[in-house]
């Protein structure tokens, strides 16, 4: 990259070396999440859901669903995997449409700032009141005003604790 004079675009005034592009890495693996039909997948350790479980029979519904904004609403059909579970995530405070791409810094969906996306994952009368985390979104497909495919990884934290942490995927 050279930074030349605005006055005297002739002149070089800084100049750095060879640059790398690195891709952002990833968050976490969607693999669990890509069986057959609809999916959530938890792995925590922490208020929200602490073990390992994949919902994979039950109602899967979206809700207030629009171009920034994807909710999940999961009502597992056995009551041992929870009575239900809510998924949001958004780009909302980022002025611009979700998309295929990891989300760094994301904070409590309903009140993230500007500047930040939208993390919010709970159930069974279980949330956070602080939420920190990232998300990926590797497929969303929409028919028409319709969410038709989704599949993401999330990582959320609860009350800034590394280990009141919940990861895992949902695909619909």
């Amino acid at each position: 990259i050279r930074l030349f004079l605005a006055s005297d675009p002739s002149t070089v005034v800084a100049t750095t070396g060879p640059l790398e592009l690195v891709a952002p890495e990833g968050v976490g693996s969607p693999a669990p999440c890509l069986g057959a039909g609809n999916v959530l997948f938890f792995d925590g350790s922490g208020y929200i859901f602490n073990g390992t479980q994949a919902v994979t029979v039950g109602t899967f519904t979206t809700s207030q669903t629009t171009a920034d904004t994807v909710r999940i609403w999961v009502d597992p059909s056995d009551p041992a995997q929870g009575l239900w579970w809510d998924v949001e995530l958004s780009s909302r405070e980022l002025g611009q449409p979700l998309g295929t791409q990891v989300y760094e810094g994301a904070q409590r969906a309903p009140f993230a700032s500007p500047g930040h996306p939208g993390i919010d994952i709970g159930g069974d009368g279980r949330g956070c009141n602080t939420i920190s985390g990232r998300f990926q979104i590797h497929e969303l497909d929409w028919s028409g005003t319709s969410l038709s495919r989704f599949t993401a990884t999330f990582e959320q934290f609860c009350e800034q604790s590394p280990t009141n942490v919940l990861r895992g995927c949902v695909h619909y």
